[in-house]
């Protein structure tokens, strides 16, 4: 044995850190804004996270775990979208959330009129 323990979760120092807020700005990009299917990847990968997860615009902010809530924001393209999460995986999780937003939710756009293919 190397004589170290493993950190106390109870410990001040890791429930300062789990209390954390994680904070990015991203953009949302496609042409489509943010509608049901895009928010519904949003919710899905948020959900992976051990990290509580808040999205703002405009002054609103909501779950980023709720579609619904998620639906409220009206966010179309170029609305600015402060992703917020704390908790053990706050860094990853707003990482994760503001690539995906950045990148159109992965969503493939047809320009010929006919909307977002996903």
């Amino acid at each position: 044995m190397s004589g170290e323990r493993a950190p106390d979760p109870g410990a001040p120092e890791v429930a300062a850190a789990a209390s954390e807020v994680v904070e990015r700005r991203v953009r949302v990009v496609n042409p489509m804004g943010m509608h049901a299917r895009p928010a519904g990847r949003f919710v899905e990968l948020a959900r992976g996270f051990d990290a509580r997860v808040r999205v703002g615009c405009r002054g609103e902010e909501v779950d980023g775990r709720s579609i619904l809530s998620l639906l409220m924001l009206e966010a179309v393209k170029g609305t600015e979208l402060v992703l917020r999460a704390r908790g053990p995986e706050a860094d990853e999780a707003a990482s994760a959330l503001a690539a995906l937003v950045a990148a159109g939710f992965d969503e493939r756009w047809s320009w010929d009129g006919r909307g977002a293919r996903g």
